[in-house]
């Protein structure tokens, strides 16, 4: 039901966020770029902050934007979709 009006490419020095994998009992936290072309040990702050690489599926963005919009109802367990600041990519790899 979504409408794509044009197609542009990501500004990748702003938008697009690092993300980390892995548990410190079983080898380490690893910080990966967006793509997932790059990746390196987190240091403690880095695995304590930024949020943990994850599957975001189109139709829970969906489900989260209707909600948000009043449309849908209200479900606490999409409030894990909701925006929170991270560092990007760029930041953390200097793309």
């Amino acid at each position: 039901m979504w409408e794509i009006v044009t197609n542009a490419p990501a500004e990748r020095r702003r938008f697009l966020p690092a993300r980390t994998w892995g548990f410190p009992e079983t080898g380490g936290v690893r910080i990966t770029n967006f793509d997932g072309s790059r990746t390196r040990f987190a240091t403690a702050e880095e695995a304590a902050t930024i949020p943990l690489k994850s599957t975001r599926s189109p139709m829970l963005i969906e489900d989260f934007l209707l909600m948000h919009a009043g449309i849908g109802p209200y479900n606490p367990a999409l409030e894990e979709v909701r925006y929170v600041p991270v560092p990007s990519s760029a930041e953390l790899f200097d793309e």
